[in-house]
C-alpha cells in the first residue's frame, strides 16, 4: 500500500497550542497494536480473544459493539490517530518487545495491516501519528528551539484521567493547577465501575480545563473522544503515566530512550535513536 503522511511532534505541538489558546476542541487518539487487536477480533468475530480483552479491559461482552462504534465515531473525529506505518518505512525504528526481543507474529500481522483493519473499521481519518507520540512529545530536543509538551502544559489548568491516585502530585512542578479522575486498574472491571460515572464528568466539565490527559486503557478512548465533542481537549497519554510514577521507560523503548537527568517528567534520546530525529 502507498505510505500515508505521518504528522511530526511538532505539527502537532503547535495545533495544540493554537487548540489551548483559543480554546478549541482536540483529540489525539492511539489505538497502537492493542487497539488494532480489538478492532480485527470484532471484524472477525474472535470471540475467545476478544472475551480475554473485555476481562484485562472491563468492557462487558454485550457492550462489545458500543465500544466499536464509539471508536469508529470518536476515531473519525480526532485531529490525530496513530499508524503503526512508521515501524515499517525506515524512518522510525523497529517495534520490539524489548531489548533485541522481536515482537510476536500476530502483534506483527496487526502493525503491518492497519490500513486494511481501519478501513474495514471504518475510520474516516487520514490525519496520522507516531504510535509513540505521547513519548516524543515529551522529549527536550537539544537539536531545536520548538517547544514539547511540558512546555505547553505550564501553569495550565489540568485534569489526567488514569489509575494512580497520585499521579498528580508529580506534575505539581508543572502546574499547580491539576485534578484528578482516578479509574480503575486492568482486571477490575473499569466499565461497571467508573465508565458511566467518568463520561457524566465529562459532559459537565470538558470546557473547564485548558486540556485532558488520559490514561485510561481502551475505553480511554471513548473519553477522549466524548471530551472533544463536548468541546475540550484530550490528549491520549499512555503507558508515559507509569514511567513518570515508577521512573522506568517501557521495556520495548528501553534500547531508544532515557528518562531525563535534569526533569523527570522528560526523556532524552539514546545515540541508537539519533538518526529518527528528522522524520520525528
Amino acid at each position: 500500500m502507498k505510505n500515508v503522511k505521518i504528522y511530526n511532534v511538532e505539527y502537532i505541538l503547535n495545533e495544540l497550542k493554537n487548540c489551548i489558546k483559543n480554546k478549541l476542541p482536540f483529540s489525539l487518539i492511539r489505538l497502537g497494536d492493542g487497539g488494532l487487536k480489538f478492532l480485527d477480533c470484532v471484524l472477525k468475530g474472535k470471540i475467545n480473544k476478544l472475551n480475554s480483552i473485555n476481562e484485562k479491559e472491563g468492557i462487558p461482552n454485550f457492550k462489545i459493539m458500543s465500544v466499536f462504534k464509539l471508536w469508529q465515531k470518536y476515531a473519525s473525529e480526532a485531529n490525530f490517530i496513530d499508524s503503526s506505518q512508521v515501524y515499517y518505512n525506515n524512518k522510525f525504528w523497529s517495534r520490539i518487545k524489548g531489548p533485541k526481543k522481536k515482537i510476536s507474529k500476530e502483534t506483527d500481522y496487526l502493525l503491518k495491516n492497519w490500513k486494511d483493519i481501519y478501513f474495514n473499521s471504518q475510520f474516516n481519518n487520514n490525519r496520522y501519528c507516531n504510535p509513540e507520540v505521547n513519548f516524543l512529545m515529551c522529549i527536550r530536543r537539544l537539536d531545536t528551539k520548538s517547544e514539547n509538551l511540558l512546555d505547553i502544559l505550564k501553569n495550565k489548568k489540568i485534569c489526567i484521567i488514569s489509575t494512580y491516585r497520585n499521579i498528580g502530585n508529580k506534575l505539581l512542578d508543572l502546574s499547580p493547577y491539576i485534578d484528578t479522575i482516578r479509574v480503575v486498574k486492568q482486571y477490575e472491571n473499569q466499565y461497571h465501575n467508573n465508565f458511566r460515572q467518568v463520561c457524566k464528568i465529562l459532559r459537565k466539565e470538558s470546557n473547564n480545563y485548558d486540556i485532558f490527559l488520559v490514561a485510561a486503557g481502551e475505553l480511554g478512548r471513548i473519553y477522549i473522544g466524548l471530551i472533544k465533542e463536548m468541546g475540550g481537549r484530550a490528549l491520549d497519554i499512555g503507558s508515559i503515566v507509569d514511567s513518570w510514577i515508577t521512573m522506568k521507560m517501557p521495556v520495548r523503548l528501553q534500547y531508544f530512550l532515557i528518562i531525563s537527568y535534569s526533569n523527570p517528567l522528560e526523556f532524552r534520546y539514546l545515540n541508537r535513536a539519533k538518526k529518527y530525529l528528522k522524520y520525528i
